[in-house]
């Protein structure tokens, strides 16, 4: 670019720097399919589309400040570098929504798998609930049992009592049958005693008498 004069140089320092710039952006665009962070690399190309298009506008305000015919050669310079951005840009868009789509489907399978690992723990929760119910039915069927027999207990208790205090009366009619027949006995051994002595008595006297006639 001899033709260029010194005015010219902001102008060939945005041209540089737009040629700077594509041949990076050039660089991730056919890399990106090789870089682990996909993401990453489309924004890092964004930055660079977004800075080559601010020396492309500032190249167009330089252009205003040359003569006709400068302008018209540097101006075929600036077409060229825009197409090629342009260019560069259709690539970057189409990448960009290629991997976009696959972001939203990983994300979106992402969400399906946590949704599905809610479920599970939701169902764990409710067979959790279930159990604790069923539990509470089987302590509450205990509990009803325990009542039951306990104031069955109750009630034999009372019976038992009742009986106890019905055959008191017996018992003290017992006791004094078994008295009376102890106090009979005593009376018999005594009447036998008495028999004993008054038929030895006569007895006795038998054998007198018995001696007093020999």
């Amino acid at each position: 670019m001899s033709y260029l004069s010194e005015s010219s140089e902001l102008f060939v320092n945005y041209d540089e720097e737009v040629t700077s710039i594509c041949k990076k952006l050039q660089y991730i665009l056919t890399t990106v399919d090789t870089q682990e962070d996909k993401i990453f690399a489309l924004k890092e190309a964004q930055s660079c589309i977004d800075s080559a298009n601010e020396n492309l506008k500032q190249m167009e305000v330089e252009l205003q400040g040359f003569a006709k015919n400068i302008k018209d050669n540097l101006k075929e310079q600036f077409i060229m570098q825009k197409r090629k951005l342009e260019e560069m840009k259709k690539v970057y868009n189409q990448m960009k929504s290629k991997y976009e789509s696959i972001t939203s489907k990983d994300q979106l399978f992402g969400k399906d798998q946590q949704r599905q690992n809610l479920l599970k723990q939701q169902e764990k929760l409710y067979d959790q609930n279930m159990k604790i119910q069923d539990a509470k039915v089987v302590m509450y069927g205990l509990e009803k049992e325990a009542n039951d027999i306990q104031i069955n207990l109750h009630i034999q208790t009372n019976k038992i009592k009742g009986s106890i205090g019905k055959q008191q009366p017996i018992r003290d009619a017992l006791s004094n049958s078994y008295t009376l027949i102890k106090t009979m006995q005593h009376r018999i051994r005594n009447n036998k005693l008495v028999l004993f002595v008054v038929c030895g008595i006569i007895l006795f006297a038998i054998l007198i008498i018995i001696f007093m006639h020999m």
